[in-house]
């Protein structure tokens, strides 16, 4: 720049020192506006893990279309990378309060996974008492105290899977779990879910969890928006997915065998060798079957020799 174009910017800038000061003021908060926008979300990320580490909220949940047992649970436990596991049970309900159809999603109270915070009020100590979060609670109407009924919402007798049908309100809660305020969809009422409850895993008398939570192993001292992390979680979740068509196998076996009115049992693993004569030769059986010793007992090689 040569020194006659820096005067003449200089009495330009003098001339329209208003005009000038304007713009600069402009750029400023531009420059402001844009910095703010940029360090925000990191902010909020760093805002949002911490709150999960301190909840121990789940990196993993596992669904079934069939339901969850304990000895999915077991299995999920011991899946490498795994450092905690819960089952959770979680269903909606219909309640009539304010003359409207409250869709409500009612889940057993978490163990060490997903921590409820009681924001107003205590914890249910038995089976008819529940929190309630203050979505439900704007929606119905009803405060701590009261006591709440509900319905299925459809043709399912409610008792069919709760112990009761009515619960009295001691607390108000909330939990990460439902952090960005939005409940999900319903098959029931108008789609919408309204609210939530939390009630003790022993109101439910249903025999299978509606999903599994799980905690990976080192993933709480990473950023839950970081590469690192997606990488680590990831890993978990696929070894799940590697024991999952097993599972969901044994499972399909255990629901067909109750609807078709079937006993399931687990046959003895040894049987005397009375129990297979006409079946095949002791010479046979001899041959081919691993026996005790000194015992008139062989392993099976079937369930079916045991069930004869």
């Amino acid at each position: 720049m040569t020194k006659s174009l820096r005067k003449d910017f200089g009495r330009e800038i003098k001339k329209n020192l208003g005009r000038f000061i304007s713009i600069l003021l402009i750029a400023a908060l531009g420059v402001s506006f844009y910095s703010g926008i940029r360090s925000a979300m990191p902010a909020m990320h760093k805002t949002v893990d911490a709150t999960y580490d301190a909840e121990n909220f789940m990196d993993i949940r596992v669904v079934s279309s069939l339901g969850l047992t304990k000895g999915d649970l077991n299995k999920i436990k011991g899946v490498f990378g795994v450092s905690e596991a819960e089952g959770s049970i979680s269903k909606d309900f219909i309640c009539l309060a304010n003359s409207n159809e409250i869709v409500t999603k009612i889940i057993s109270m978490p163990k060490t996974i997903n921590d409820v915070n009681v924001n107003e009020g205590r914890f249910p100590t038995i089976y008819n008492e529940c929190v309630v979060s203050r979505e439900f609670l704007e929606a119905s109407g009803l405060s701590v105290g009261d006591t709440v009924t509900f319905t299925s919402g459809s043709d399912e007798d409610i008792f069919d899977t709760l112990a009761a049908d009515t619960y009295t309100i001691v607390g108000v809660c909330s939990t990460s779990y439902f952090l960005n305020g939005d409940m999900g969809t319903s098959s029931i009422g108008d789609g919408i879910v309204d609210g939530y409850i939390i009630i003790p895993e022993e109101a439910f008398v249903i025999d299978y969890y509606t999903s599994v939570h799980v905690v990976v192993e080192g993933a709480k001292e990473l950023n839950c928006y970081g590469d690192e992390y997606e990488e680590k979680v990831q890993q978990v979740i696929d070894s799940i997915k590697d024991i999952s068509e097993k599972r969901c196998a044994i499972r399909f076996s255990e629901v067909r065998s109750k609807s078709a009115d079937n006993t399931y049992c687990i046959p003895p693993f040894m049987i005397r060798s009375d129990v297979v004569t006409g079946v095949m030769s002791f010479a046979e059986m001899e041959a081919m079957m691993y026996k005790i010793e000194g015992e008139d007992l062989y392993l099976i090689g079937t369930s079916e020799h045991s069930m004869i």
